[in-house]
């Protein structure tokens, strides 16, 4: 299912990851990038011809197989980072396809309720 992946993952995870993120996230990023790797593989994708759309059609495919917007928010987040740190080795060229606020969730902020005439008169 890892495809030819589980390589650069191994690598990523021996050198990289335990430096930029808590020991207690690893386990999520590993999860996050599987899920990238199962849609890339599906899609007969290289990590070399990951594009803009790409990344755009891994999110619908998230959203096809049920995956919230925060969830997706996460991969991508984790998808972003990996993508840079193959840019920073020299593995990839040109920028990361994940564009930078784009892909994010943003959670929307409820005011919070009015106090009743009861409540206003206990205060």
């Amino acid at each position: 299912m890892m495809g030819g992946f589980s390589k650069i993952l191994t690598e990523y995870f021996d050198s990289f990851a335990p430096t930029y993120y808590k020991p207690y996230s690893l386990p999520t990023i590993r999860g996050n990038l599987r899920t990238f790797f199962v849609y890339l593989n599906e899609a007969g994708i290289s990590l070399k011809e990951v594009s803009f759309r790409t990344i755009t059609d891994f999110i619908v495919w998230c959203q096809k197989r049920g995956m919230g917007p925060a969830s997706i928010s996460g991969i991508v987040g984790a998808v972003s980072t990996f993508m840079n740190w193959l840019l920073y080795e020299g593995r990839l060229k040109g920028p990361n396809p994940v564009v930078r606020g784009l892909y994010r969730h943003h959670l929307v902020k409820r005011a919070p309720r009015p106090y009743s005439e009861d409540e206003m008169k206990l205060i």
